[in-house]
């Protein structure tokens, strides 16, 4: 549970090369918790040249999943959320691209799965080197509460995963 990041790699069966960073993926929910991520990934994209995506997976307020007559408005969330995502998103990039960081961006719409399948789909889509991401460092009744996203990424994911510990976590 410490403050440092982790670079976590699948197990193989032989040694792992040192890793190549062309391409980087940064999962953003439009929080200053999942932002504690973009200054280890620019960090990353300076000093190898990669290129980062940050990515945001729209998603619809649980009010309106939860009541059946609202079913017909999903796909108008969908859209404003993923509207309001592109925005944000090109927002991060504007601010990176100034930094002399390359960047782009991605907006994953789920209609069926997890943000964390729209993270994965996204790194594949995008054939990224390495996902890195936030982590809240819930344990206990917060994480069986609320879950963690950075944790299904990591179960599933086909790639490594660097987990960046948000500030105050």
């Amino acid at each position: 549970a410490g403050a440092a990041p982790v670079y976590v790699v699948r197990e193989v069966d032989a040694p792992p090369s040192p890793p190549v960073f062309r391409h980087v993926l940064v999962p953003l929910d439009g929080s200053e918790a999942a932002e504690a991520a973009l200054p280890t990934a620019a960090a990353l994209a300076r000093a190898s040249g990669a290129t980062l995506t940050l990515m945001q997976v729209p998603t619809v307020p649980s009010y309106v999943t939860g009541i059946p007559e609202t079913a017909g408005w999903i796909p108008h969330f969908l859209r404003e959320q993923a509207s309001e995502a592109t925005l944000y998103l090109q927002a991060k990039v504007t601010a990176l691209v100034a930094e002399g960081v390359e960047s782009d961006i991605d907006v994953e719409v789920v209609t069926a799965g997890t943000v964390a399948d729209g993270i994965l789909a996204s790194a594949r889509q995008h054939a990224a080197d390495v996902v890195i991401m936030s982590t809240h460092g819930r344990s206990g009744l917060g994480r069986w509460m609320f879950g963690s996203v950075a944790d299904q990424v990591l179960r599933a994911a086909d790639r490594p995963v660097w987990l960046v510990r948000a500030r105050g976590a």
